[in-house]
């Protein structure tokens, strides 16, 4: 049973990625094999870790923060604006020397081609949480062993798919995209989730653009829930992110999954709407 958590009260666990985005804007949309123009670039804060905890911090919730940040002067800057912003940094991994940017290639209409940086995707782990956190929401490919065990003691988890193929993450409810399975029917993305998240699985979530949300309980399909008119956008980077944080708020302020979703995509357009979107 998913509890009802007081933000001013709790803690949440944010296992995510902090990123350092350098975002060349284009003058036109990529076409292959074509000379590109870009007209701006900037590094800003990016990542699951950024964008969802952003979100939940404005939203009065305890963050916890579970990713890695280099040494070098660029992530002391970034440091003090997580900081800033109200994250509790305590489980910071910052053995790394020197920060590595992510490339991302945003086209006129919106459309992003990321380049991430090379090398294998970093492993997030602990030895413990005390005190324990209320909850936690895992949007990483590597879990260790420390972290996985902690999730064991935590009342209720969330994560997001897809993970790394050997990697097991025990949770009560999975977030993920049609996009990301696209050989794989409902039912058959219900059964991965459940490989991947274990029997303690109550619910599933499927985004698909701006189509309908799927949700799937103990793997029966309910109603599809609708997606609010969609935005003519330039620049979406975060939303998904975002779009997560708003979730996770209202599944645990009591929400039950349709009216949670539903929120969460009132929330994404009123935001989208105010111009806020990076």
């Amino acid at each position: 049973m998913r509890p009802v958590i007081d933000p001013k009260a709790s803690r949440i666990l944010l296992a995510a990625h902090i990123n350092h985005d350098r975002i060349w804007r284009l003058e036109a949309p990529l076409v292959a094999g074509q000379r590109q123009s870009w007209r701006e670039r900037e590094v800003r804060l990016g990542g699951g870790g950024w964008f969802t905890g952003m979100r939940l911090c404005a939203l009065g919730w305890q963050v916890d923060l579970l990713s890695h940040l280099a040494r070098d002067a660029r992530g002391e800057a970034s440091y003090q604006t997580l900081a800033e912003t109200g994250f509790t940094l305590d489980l910071l991994d910052r053995s790394a020397a020197e920060t590595r940017l992510t490339e991302i290639l945003l086209s006129p209409d919106g459309e992003r081609t990321i380049l991430a940086p090379p090398g294998a995707a970093p492993v997030f782990d602990l030895d413990q949480t005390e005190p324990r956190p209320a909850a936690a929401y895992l949007n990483i490919r590597h879990a260790g062993p420390g972290l996985i065990a902690c999730l064991d003691q935590i009342p209720w988890v969330m994560i997001q798919l897809p993970i790394a193929p050997e990697s097991r993450m025990p949770a009560d409810l999975a977030v993920t995209s049609r996009a990301d399975f696209p050989a794989l029917t409902l039912a058959g993305i219900w059964d991965h989730a459940h490989a991947c998240a274990g029997a303690r699985l109550k619910t599933l979530i499927v985004t698909d653009g701006a189509g309908p949300v799927e949700i799937l309980s103990e793997g029966a399909r309910g109603a599809p829930v609708a997606v609010p008119d969609p935005l003519p956008l330039s620049n979406s980077i975060g939303a998904g992110d975002s779009f997560a944080g708003y979730l996770l708020d209202a599944l645990l302020r009591g929400a039950d999954p349709r009216a949670a979703v539903m929120a969460a995509n009132l929330a994404m357009r009123d935001w989208l709407i105010a111009g806020t979107a990076p």
